[in-house]
């Protein structure tokens, strides 16, 4: 009997190895494949059109406090503004004919000049010209306030509302709402260009090295003046 039952032991085992080995046979097994991710990367002609729009924006807002503020620290930052965001848009905007790429136009409300200061005839800063491929001048065909890589999108309508309602303060008001908006501004502007700087387009991605540090080190004396 013990015999017949250690026989019995032997073939139930032998029944399931077999039985495994021939699940393992028909299962066949699965190679997972984990594919990288690959990152956004922002398109040229949407980098420089709204670079280009938040450079326009801080020309005239800075060039507005060159002319109205009486805090010394305000004027001296507007100033290193301007003379920033005058050379990278001229930069930019040569940058852009190399490309055919059309960027926003704007007209500087108020008579001021491409430098953010008060003249007495407005004028362009941008070209005029139309892409074709792009349609409507520096059209983005994203919806404004949309945030894209870490930064909202700037709208023609919102940079001139932004000029209006500065131009309407006086004093310490003024004082604070240039440098909140600043701060806000340069944050979008670091995150831009940081996108920039990953840019498959070898010149736009040196464009956006170029700068970053400046716009950065901006960024980091604005939060050090607001309130």
């Amino acid at each position: 009997m013990r015999n017949l039952k250690s026989s019995f032991a032997f073939v139930i085992g032998l029944s399931i190895a077999a039985s495994a080995n021939a699940s393992e046979r028909i299962t066949p097994s699965v190679n997972v494949i984990i594919h990288e991710r690959k990152q956004n990367v922002l398109p040229p002609e949407v980098f420089m059109a709204q670079a280009m729009r938040y450079g326009i924006k801080s020309l005239q807002m800075s060039g507005l406090a060159a002319e109205i503020s009486k805090d010394q620290k305000i004027r001296s930052f507007s100033t290193s503004v301007l003379d920033l965001h005058t050379k990278a848009n001229q930069e930019l905007l040569s940058l852009a004919k190399t490309k055919n790429i059309s960027l926003p136009t704007s007209k500087l409300p108020e008579g001021q000049r491409p430098d953010g200061r008060v003249d007495s005839a407005p004028t362009n800063l941008l070209d005029t010209s139309r892409n074709q491929n792009q349609g409507e001048a520096g059209n983005t065909g994203q919806p404004k306030g949309v945030m894209v890589e870490g930064f909202a999108m700037l709208s023609d309508a919102d940079m001139q509302q932004s000029i209006t309602n500065l131009n309407q303060l006086k004093g310490e008001n003024f004082d604070n709402a240039y440098l909140a908006t600043s701060l806000k501004d340069h944050q979008n502007v670091v995150a831009l260009f940081e996108a920039g700087s990953k840019s498959s387009d070898k010149d736009v991605k040196k464009y956006a090295l170029k700068y970053l540090p400046k716009l950065k080190a901006h960024l980091a004396q604005l939060s050090t003046m607001v309130k």
